[in-house]
């Protein structure tokens, strides 16, 4: 079995809760390394790693997204114009996380899972233009949250630049978490993190 033996360091917290920003987008990531005592030396495996990853909870990106949708009649006539404001999260079960470990080129892989799209519209953003005022009633903003919510949806899963944006961002923040401290806690050896998302081959083959 693949191993490396770690030193273990007193100043290692247990818990990170860390905020970046990449483009103005909020990406949010907790996780939970291991806490060792003193002075004493840990053989971490591949499946030890992989707990160290999967402690966190899910990661997250969050796009705002504005956008308007039109309500019909059963005859197709228009009956108004609702604008809104929602959120797009775009993210990964940190659960689904494979690691893989090549000690002799020093090279851990962080294999992601697929990216999962979560689409939420504020009810209190929204406005309406009526084409007829007889359309405006008790039951309009339930009807029109509805339709909204179902427009959102179907956008962001339609648009590949969120996908796109979240798997690199995602791939950026995981190797800014595993890396500093796979090597913090091995002074003597340097190891290099690589993060592939679904699909993606590794360029050392």
């Amino acid at each position: 079995m693949k191993v490396i033996n770690f030193l273990k360091i007193p100043l290692i917290v247990v818990g990170i809760a860390v905020l970046v920003f990449f483009g103005g987008r909020k990406l949010i990531r907790t996780w939970k390394p291991f806490h060792h005592e003193d002075a004493k030396v840990v053989t971490i495996t591949e499946s030890e790693l992989e707990k160290v990853v999967r402690e966190g909870t899910l990661y997250t990106a969050e796009y705002p997204y504005n956008s308007y949708v039109t309500a019909s009649d059963d005859k197709g006539e228009i009956k108004y114009y609702a604008a809104y404001n929602g959120t797009v999260k775009a993210g990964f079960d940190t659960k689904q996380v494979e690691v893989s470990l090549d000690a002799e080129k020093n090279l851990i892989t962080v294999h992601l899972p697929e990216i999962q799209i979560d689409a939420t519209v504020d009810p209190g953003s929204m406005e309406f233009i009526f084409q007829n005022d007889k359309y405006n009633t008790d039951t309009v903003a339930s009807e029109a949250y509805s339709l909204a919510e179902a427009d959102l949806a179907e956008k962001a899963k339609q648009d590949d630049e969120i996908l796109q944006a979240a798997t690199n961002n995602a791939k950026a923040v995981e190797k800014e978490f595993i890396e500093p401290w796979v090597n913090q806690v091995s002074p003597d050896t340097q190891y290099r993190v690589e993060v592939l998302a679904v699909g993606e081959a590794s360029p050392e083959g």
